[in-house]
């Protein structure tokens, strides 16, 4: 396939470019994937978690793309992060046991470069655990899919990029919302907005989230754009991905885009 590939867990996060002109939904793989194409690229909505992104990705590296981009939106745990900061980690490390991926080898691309730590969690971290995966890692934001996705392509050689967008900052009281996720990552909808509507302390931080989110998948959107023009992306030389390994203590973090 001669195409980019970008995997989301959820639709919501790349809304904005798939409902664009030049996008159509597509049949490319069978259900329960959600996928979109336009003539450079494909997009395949995984559901949440890393088992739903670790089986989407082994179906997206079959057909052989140019190169896979995990998106999506990412929770920051340093102060410096804010909503709709756009980040292409340096390194993506695993929560359990520190296992870590090196991205920081390739040149800018269009103008983005590497800098900074994404961890990928097994769970959505709330306040208290965020400063842990900050304190532990040196990392600068969390997400639960990346370093999933990053293992499979470079198990496959095909080149690799992470593109995350702050959806909550450090300090957010992100409301628990494990008891959410279903079958296949998907987030029942229905029960969450159930409980909620019984807890009315909980509706004006649901408001803000609900502005983050969508100014997020704006940003998102717009650098991803950016990145599917044909010779955005020159990855050809082969994945990039340094083995897995401790995180050096040298490493600095830093804001790509805002």
């Amino acid at each position: 396939m001669n195409k980019i590939a970008v995997i989301a867990a959820m639709e919501r996060e790349v809304a904005p470019l798939v409902r664009g002109p030049d996008w159509e939904v597509s049949q490319i793989l069978p259900a329960p994937y959600r996928s979109y194409e336009s003539e450079h690229a494909i997009v395949v909505c995984s559901g949440i978690g890393a088992a739903s992104a670790c089986q989407t990705a082994v179906e997206v590296a079959a057909l052989n793309p140019l190169t896979i981009i995990s998106a999506g939106f990412a929770g920051g745990i340093t102060s410096q992060w804010h909503v709709g900061d756009v980040m292409f980690p340096a390194r993506i490390v695993r929560s359990e046991g520190g296992a870590s991926v090196d991205l920081s080898c390739w040149p800018e691309m269009n103008g983005f470069c590497r800098k900074g730590v994404l961890v990928s969690s097994t769970g959505i971290p709330g306040q208290d655990a965020k400063r842990l995966l900050a304190n532990l890692y040196r990392a600068d934001a969390v997400d639960m899919e990346a370093a999933t996705v990053a293992e499979v392509a470079d198990g496959n050689g095909i080149p690799f990029v992470a593109v995350k967008v702050i959806c909550d900052e450090y300090n957010f009281p992100m409301p628990d919302l494990e008891p959410f996720l279903g079958p296949e990552g998907k987030f029942l909808i229905g029960r969450f907005l159930l409980h909620t509507a019984l807890r009315p302390r909980l509706w004006s931080v649901l408001r803000q989230l609900a502005s983050n989110s969508k100014r997020a998948s704006q940003e998102l959107c717009r650098v991803l754009q950016s990145l599917l023009v044909p010779g955005a992306l020159n990855l050809a030389q082969g994945s990039g991905l340094h083995t897995l390994g401790a995180l050096p203590n040298d490493l600095e973090a830093g804001t790509v885009s805002r």
